[in-house]
């Protein structure tokens, strides 16, 4: 594993990022030679998007369209 200094990792911060995405190797960055933090490459989501998440969980039964009739509403008694 690469090792790096924080105030290296600090002056080339955005290169060191794509460095790490495109190689997927981790880095570890150093302070007065002790490591203190490593920067890896995220893991790609597994969970669908918010938008379309709950698709295919349901089923609608009978007609969701027509009224429903007054005898159902106690508002119309």
């Amino acid at each position: 594993m690469q090792q790096m200094g924080a105030s290296e990792f600090k002056a080339h911060a955005l290169e060191v990022m794509n460095k790490v995405a495109e190689t997927r190797e981790p880095i570890e960055i150093t302070k007065r030679g002790t490591p203190i933090v490593q920067l890896i490459p995220a893991q790609p989501s597994k969970e669908k998007s918010l938008p379309g998440q709950l698709a295919g969980t349901m089923k609608i039964k009978g007609d969701i369209v027509a009224p429903l009739g007054e005898e159902l509403w106690e508002a119309c008694k």
